[in-house]
């Protein structure tokens, strides 16, 4: 496992008012509403064939594709790879499953694959990554187990505000993510994200999942943020260098 440590500059955060809600589209790329367990990709939808290289990514817990994340690592590797969404319910494990076995034996029979995902997406975008053997792996601060992290929302009603809805969140949702199967770990290619101090994550069990790994590159910065602005964060050109170079 390599290891390297980037220190950024601490910010102060200011306060803002609150805005509008905004409506269940997405102005920028269409007037589709979020929805779970389908597949977003501009490219396709406008007859662009996809490229060898396809990139799959995953979003994290409440959030959506496209969002933030998609939207800048697609431009930053959009001349070298066609970059898709996958929009999974977040509990219902079996339907992702599905869905990402028809992907891979329909929209991307015959190319080169490789998974990026933040948070909860980091997850998936690893064991979806070793069950297809992927060309390569990366995450930005994931939750390796699901369990233990989302037990504390167990009673809650959670909120989703890229999708518009409220959701309960049950014991019984939690335990769906203990009937995934698990995958034997293949040395893939992979880079791990994580911030020193994490405010949602602690990134000790990421660090001990994969500290006896050799093929995978880990990068600590000296943070809290759990969601990285890759607008203006270096995260973006550190994922596009990794990818572009495997």
């Amino acid at each position: 496992m390599k290891s390297w440590i980037a220190t950024l500059l601490v910010t102060i955060a200011v306060s803002v008012p609150a805005m509008a809600q905004k409506p269940n589209v997405n102005p920028e790329w269409g007037t589709a509403a979020y929805a779970p367990n389908t597949i977003f990709t501009p490219d396709r939808d406008v007859g662009t064939p996809f490229k060898k290289r396809v990139l799959v990514v995953f979003h994290g817990f409440r959030s959506a594709v496209p969002n933030g994340t998609y939207k800048r690592v697609r431009k930053a590797l959009r001349d070298t790879h066609t970059v898709i969404g996958v929009n999974y319910d977040y509990f219902d494990v079996e339907a992702t499953i599905e869905l990402l076995d028809a992907l891979v034996a329909g929209d991307l029979a015959g190319h080169e694959i490789s998974t990026f995902g933040t948070s909860l997406g980091g997850y998936w975008a690893n064991w979806f990554g070793q069950r297809i053997g992927a060309h390569s792996i990366a995450m930005i601060n994931p939750t390796l187990r699901p369990g233990d992290h989302l037990k504390q929302y167990i009673g809650q009603t959670v909120e989703s505000e890229r999708r518009a809805l409220t959701f309960p969140v049950s014991k019984e949702d939690i335990q769906r993510y203990d009937a995934v199967p698990s995958e034997a770990h293949k040395p893939i290619p992979t880079m791990v994200i994580v911030s020193s101090d994490d405010e949602l994550v602690d990134p000790q069990p990421t660090l001990d999942w994969f500290e006896d790994k050799p093929e995978v590159e880990i990068v600590i910065y000296q943070e809290r943020k759990h969601t990285l602005n890759l607008k203006k964060h270096p995260a973006r050109d550190v994922l596009k260098a990794f990818f572009q170079a495997q």
